[in-house]
Formats: structure tokens, C-alpha cells, sequence
């Protein structure tokens, strides 16, 4: 399932002019694990994308399991796709991409999503803010009591030119949001985040810091410790240079995030939230 295509204009890829254009990279598709235990992996149908267009896709969960955490997987080899929004939508999360272009020809995208059954499953959101135009926002919602995050995200409320920057869990308790508005108008800001009981084996891993140089597309990868599963990962930009272009299970036990470097050098760290299969 996923809504009608929108075409953006010229101003959306602001981020990308005036900087070096990124080398051709190959990009290892996910693996959907079979073996996930009380989890398990679903994607989206797969949408064609061209230059200016934009699409929201819904990766479902079945069963009675709830999404966890989510992502987007693109066919872009420059970082020319974006995510422009991750939330999550009922049973299923909501994933905006967007093609600013760069390589002219038609790309592929879907969202993918990990699915499980957790106690107490729910999620908040947290008080709009408005952002200004060609301004980014920081956001972050925690979970209430004892509860943990299992992931998040943010989505603006108006207007097509918005970029999720960063979006991963700050504590065990708290999921942040930073994502910047292209529009030239204020538009407001919405970030959740999905909290529940702590299933066993949970776990936060942080990755090691990665440096971005302007124009460079580049993974960074987070793997679960032994016996443990990624149910759900992340990004914290330092700066504002920096984007998430796709976000997703690379296989059973790690979590890949996919950033593309804007006019200047750039710091990220990435992260995976763990489980017991």
C-alpha cells in the first residue's frame, strides 16, 4: 500500500547544490531473515521513483505484531533518494521518499519494518513545535514510567520539502528527531515515539563515530551482540550537513543506515536496538 506519488520543486534539492557529487557506490540489499523468532521482517510494494517526486510507503505488520522499528531501502547509488519522513501509521509505519535528483534515471524505493509482539505496546507523541523555514528542529519524546523505546521518528505536518536528518534513541527511555524545513514557510514538526515493556535481551548498542566529507556517500553499520537480534536502529547527526537516505535491517543481526554529505565535513553515530530471538 502506498499513496499517490507528489512532485516537489527545484528548491528541494538545496541540500545537494554547490556540493561534490558522490561517486557511484554499490549498495548490499537487505537480507529478509527467516529466523527471527517472534519477530519478523516486512516490506512495502516496490514504488518507482522519478527526478522531483515524492511517495509514502507503508510496510505492514501481520498477525497481530506491531512495528518496532522501520526504514527505507532505495535503489540510489549517489544519495540522490531521501527520507523525507518515518513515523509509525496503526499497524504499519509510514516512510517518505523523495527523489531530488542527480541521476536522471527512474530509482526504486520501499519501506521495510520489524514487527513483534510487545507488552504494554504503545505510542506517544510528542507536543508540535513549528519550525521555520530553511531551519532544522531537534525533537525527542520519551517513554513514560519503566518503559523502554523501541523506535521512533518525526513527520511535518505540511509542505512536501522536508529531510529527516537524524532519528535513533537517545536512552534506553527517549527517542530523538532532528529533521530540516526546506519549505520557505513555517510548518510544524511531529515526533513519536514506540514504547512498551522491555522484551528480553534488550539492548541499545552504539556504533563507533563516522566522519562525512562533503559529497560522500558512505554506510555505516551496527551489529547486535551474540544471541541478539536488530529490532530497530538509528542516526545522530552532529550538524546539520548530514542526511539519512536509507535506514534498515541490513540481515538478522545488524542495522545499516545509509547518510550522504552535504557542503561540509560531518560527524554521525549510528545505533541498533537489540532483542533475544
Amino acid at each position: 500500500m502506498f499513496r499517490a506519488k507528489w512532485t516537489m520543486p527545484v528548491l528541494a534539492v538545496i541540500l545537494l547544490a554547490g556540493t561534490a557529487a558522490a561517486k557511484p557506490v554499490h549498495k548490499e540489499p537487505p537480507v529478509l531473515a527467516k529466523n527471527l523468532g517472534r519477530y519478523e521482517i516486512v516490506r512495502s510494494e516496490t514504488a518507482t521513483l522519478r527526478p522531483g517526486e515524492g511517495i509514502t510507503l507503508y510496510p505492514r505488520c501481520t498477525g497481530g505484531r506491531m512495528p518496532l522499528g522501520a526504514g527505507l531501502v532505495n535503489g540510489s547509488r549517489t544519495g540522490s533518494v531521501q527520507m523525507a519522513a518515518s513515523y509509525p501509521w496503526g499497524d504499519a509505519w509510514a516512510v517518505e521518499a523523495r527523489y531530488v535528483g542527480g541521476e536522471g534515471e527512474t530509482l526504486w524505493a520501499y519501506g521495510i519494518a520489524v514487527c513483534g509482539f510487545v507488552q504494554a505496546y504503545h505510542t506517544l507523541m510528542a507536543d508540535l513545535v513549528t519550525v521555520n523555514g530553511n531551519t532544522s528542529s531537534f525533537q525527542a519524546q520519551q517513554c513514560e514510567n519503566a518503559f523502554v523505546t523501541y523506535g521512533g521518528g518525526g513527520v511535518f505536518l505540511g509542505g512536501t520539502q522536508s529531510l529527516v536528518l537524524g532519528t535513533y534513541p537517545i536512552t534506553r527511555h527517549m527517542w530523538a528527531t532532528e529533521m530540516y524545513n526546506f519549505n520557505s514557510f513555517p510548518v510544524d514538526m511531529r515526533v513519536f515515539a514506540v514504547c512498551g515493556w522491555a522484551v528480553d535481551g534488550f539492548n541499545v548498542v552504539t556504533g563507533r563515530e563516522a566522519v562525512i566529507s562533503t559529497g560522500q556517500y558512505i554506510p555505516v553499520t551496527v551489529d547486535c551482540p551474540e544471541g541478539t537480534v536488530a529490532i530497530a536502529g538509528g542516526a545522530h547527526i552532529y550538524g546539520d550537513q548530514l542526511f539519512t537516505t536509507d535506514s534498515y535491517p541490513l540481515n538478522e543481526t545488524s542495522w545499516r543506515i545509509w547518510v550522504r554529505g552535504g557542503g561540509e565535513t560531518d560527524i554521525l553515530r549510528a545505533y541498533a536496538v537489540c532483542a533475544d530471538r
